[in-house]
């Protein structure tokens, strides 16, 4: 069927120059969208999002990939309420 697929990864950003925040949507190992946010640096936090329309089989699984640019780590705030995951049947 046709399903909605959203997520939100809620970004710590540091002190480091500009950095791009991505947050991807793969089914089946394979990238089909992805959203990404440029920021400069101010101790905020960043939230990309990206958001599909995708046709799904039963045996088609789904992933969520985050990758940021800063060439240090950056934590996702996974007990934050800005981070999400969610898929909806539409069809």
């Amino acid at each position: 069927g046709k399903y909605l697929v959203h997520a939100s990864l809620n970004y710590y950003s540091s002190n480091v120059d500009t950095k791009v925040y991505r947050a991807a949507i793969y089914v089946n190992g394979t990238n089909v969208h992805w959203s990404e946010v440029d920021c400069t640096a101010n101790g905020n936090y960043q939230f990309p999002q990206v958001t599909a329309i995708s046709k799904l089989d039963a045996t088609d699984y789904v992933e969520i990939y985050g990758w940021q640019s800063s060439g240090s780590s950056s934590n996702v705030q996974a007990d934050n309420a800005n981070s999400h995951f969610k898929i909806h049947r539409l069809s």
